[in-house]
């Protein structure tokens, strides 16, 4: 009876302390749920696109295979183009669950959802947790985002790490001096995921120190050399290992190519001008991206009236515009690192526009939304249209001006217009050349018999090579011309080749051709040059 009595209290008390953690973390809680069923839902359903994906999908894999998880492999050759921290991980998703799309993936998805809770608590921390959550759902209603966290490479890695050590720097000011060893051991991670990439972090903190005035006392914190020693720890093993195996092969690829040569001049036809991540951004970043200039000239005029909590926020976002749009090599997802301190620094312009009506965030709001509402579908312009009347016939049935009202209009209008730019992530399906190098490699598998891949027809052929070598599970012979497929088959065995349907006609000019598949535009087939060629 007594047992029975004390348990009560424990029970009871265990209740409350359920119940306040869950009062207290219910916005971790929430967009944790809507973060997961954003990034996770058919992540497995389309297949691999071969940049960057599918590349590092096969290297993953040859790690299982082979059992060398130290060199990176692709193609059953050394690969030294990324630090293999995505692909370590990849590989034990692999050797856990199977090889798969979703387990190619996930490595990203679960980034993003870090990445979606770190840019709450940077919100928070900085301004207040209606901030904190508004930044999340700003990055969960941009494609921009949401595209590349179901994309299986690196890049929402390396800004989950980025802005971990951002989020870090910001307690170190108002907390212990341990928070050094987070800040470390994120930039370290940073580099181990996408090598010299990860100095954003480690250069945004820098300037901050400086603008701070916190060097110095930075410099005496026993803390900062344990943490520095904390990241050579993580970071230096594999690099010396690397190069002590390879040498100089290691550190031209490693270094000299993916770093030096990308830097100062367009690599694999990868070109663009100084506005190029503008465009970018107003495409993906969109609706958002219209409220980027006053945005931005909010941020600035609050540095320049003395109040700093922006600064670190502005200064990613610079950094990472700067530093790539001065890189000559331009790809799509090099600036994902700068989304969630725009997008925080838009959600506490989305707050104070519902505020104020008297300030510049809400004449932005209006702007911005008269722009979207140029470009956004007109169903959706119609709806908020019509919500936004009867907003204004309240008022006037009132006699009282609500802007309140009117900005929360405004607000739920862009998040509807950036949900429905997300629609066709998930209508993706199976690519041609996925589909039928997945049949030549059912086609007994075990002969390891190489595959041709000849695509003239957009995209070309070496686009399609690494899904096509991860599909089949055979060495791929890249053709680009008729030359080539007629210098891979002069033995007179007969060959695997994927193909444009409309090159049929002229392969069989010269070969005997068996069609096994077809998934327009493209062929899978088996052809054997005639016996009197």
């Amino acid at each position: 009876m007594n047992a029975t009595r004390s348990i009560a209290p424990v029970k009871a008390s265990g209740l409350r302390q359920l119940t306040f953690s869950l009062l207290r973390y219910w916005p971790v809680f929430l967009l944790c749920s809507l973060t997961a069923l954003a990034l996770l839902w058919q992540l497995g359903k389309s297949s691999l696109l071969s940049w960057d994906e599918a590349i590092y999908a096969q290297v993953s894999k040859e790690m299982v295979q082979s059992g060398n998880w130290l060199t990176p492999h692709w193609q059953y050759k050394p690969w030294f183009h990324k630090p293999p921290l995505l692909m370590w991980l990849t590989a034990i998703f692999f050797s856990l669950f199977g090889i798969s799309e979703f387990w190619s993936r996930a490595a990203s998805a679960f980034s993003g959802i870090g990445v979606i809770v770190t840019t709450y608590l940077v919100g928070k921390f900085v301004y207040d947790t209606g901030v904190g959550f508004s930044a999340a759902v700003v990055l969960l209603t941009s494609v921009y985002f949401v595209e590349y966290a179901r994309f299986g490479t690196i890049d929402i890695m390396l800004t989950l790490f980025t802005l971990l050590a951002v989020y870090a720097y910001l307690r170190l000011g108002q907390g212990s001096q341990r928070w050094w060893y987070i800040i470390f051991s994120s930039c370290a991670l940073a580099v181990m995921a996408k090598g010299t990439a990860g100095v954003i972090a480690p250069a945004a903190i820098g300037l901050a120190l400086l603008l701070d005035r916190r060097l110095a006392a930075a410099l005496r914190s026993r803390h900062f050399w344990q943490g520095l020693l904390l990241a050579f720890a993580i970071v230096a093993p594999w690099h010396i290992i690397m190069y002590m195996q390879h040498g100089q092969r290691f550190l031209s690829e490693y270094l000299g190519f993916h770093v030096i040569a990308r830097a100062t001049r367009a690599l694999e036809g990868h070109t663009g001008g100084r506005f190029y991540y503008i465009v970018k951004l107003q495409n993906e970043f969109s609706p958002w991206f219209y409220l980027v200039p006053f945005v931005l000239a909010s941020s600035i005029n609050e540095n320049i009236k003395g109040r700093a909590r922006s600064r670190l926020l502005l200064l990613v976002t610079v950094l990472v515009f700067a530093l790539y749009t001065s890189v000559q090599t331009k790809l799509d997802w090099y600036i994902l690192p700068l989304c969630p301190a725009l997008a925080i620094l838009v959600a506490a312009m989305l707050v104070h526009a519902i505020k104020s009506s008297k300030s510049i965030e809400f004449s932005g709001l209006v702007v911005a939304a008269c722009a979207v509402a140029l470009i956004a579908p007109v169903k959706i312009v119609l709806a908020f249209g019509c919500l936004g009347l009867l907003v204004v016939i309240l008022c006037l049935a009132t006699k009282k001006l609500a802007y309140q009202p009117a900005a929360v209009v405004m607000c739920a209008f862009l998040v509807v217009v950036g949900l429905n730019t997300l629609r066709p992530i998930y209508r993706r399906g199976e690519e041609p050349v996925a589909r039928l190098a997945r049949i030549a490699g059912s086609t007994n598998p075990g002969d390891r018999e190489p595959l041709i891949v000849f695509l003239k027809s957009e995209p070309p052929a070496s686009y399609s090579h690494p899904a096509a070598l991860f599909y089949s599970n055979r060495p791929i012979l890249l053709a680009r011309n008729m030359e080539d497929v007629a210098s891979f088959t002069k033995d007179h065995q007969i060959k695997r080749i994927i193909t444009d349907k409309e090159d049929l006609e002229s392969l069989s000019m010269n070969y005997e051709v068996h069609v096994e598949a077809e998934s327009k535009p493209d062929i899978y087939a088996t052809i054997k040059l005639n016996s009197d060629r």
